[in-house]
């Protein structure tokens, strides 16, 4: 706590004296980890949870939980009063998949089996939204952030043979489908 006096003059020749006491708050950003799930349990004004990798917000993720669709580390950053914090960055790794139906799935993808290159046709450009591959083993090999695109061509030639799932979120919604190599 910090005390701070003050005296104060009167035209009039009465002086006042104010005594004021100002304990600071810190606001701390702690966050947990449960299975998939990062929590923060610091009541704020308002959240914002990040993908540390891009440093750009995650679009939809403003409240204390936040499940990711995708493997990546984050962070949240809170308001309360006016005063923001942001927490350390959380690695969480996705393990396991569900694979999206063929006539619900929000993308085509081609060639299926692939071999030096898979291509992603979205149907239409999105701004907000990410593409990642898996490995069956639940291991991340690419990753990238939508940013107005509609179709996108992978490299895949370094990657080895087997299985991979292809998740893409488009405006908070996964969609996964099973590609070959």
């Amino acid at each position: 706590p910090v005390t701070h006096t003050s005296v104060l003059s009167a035209t009039t020749g009465c002086d006042s004296t104010v005594n004021m006491t100002v304990i600071p708050t810190i606001l701390e950003a702690n966050v947990k980890l449960n299975g998939q799930t990062l929590s923060t349990a610091t009541d704020a004004d308002s959240y914002q949870w990040f993908d540390c990798t891009t440093d750009m917000p995650i679009a939809g993720a403003t409240h204390a939980t936040f499940t990711p669709n995708y493997s990546g580390t984050f962070a949240v950053q809170i308001t309360k009063n006016g005063c923001s914090t942001t927490s350390s960055c959380e690695n969480v790794n996705i393990v396991g998949f569900t694979l999206t139906p063929a006539k619900e799935k929000q993308f085509d993808v081609y060639p299926n089996p692939f071999n030096l290159f898979v291509e992603i046709d979205l149907g239409m450009n999105y701004k907000e939204g990410s593409i990642a591959l898996f490995h069956i083993t639940g291991k991340q090999v690419y990753h990238q952030v939508l940013g107005g695109e509609r179709h996108l061509k992978i490299d895949t030639q370094d990657l080895t043979s087997g299985v991979y799932y292809l998740q893409v979120i488009k405006d908070g919604i996964p969609s996964v489908g099973k590609v070959i190599k």
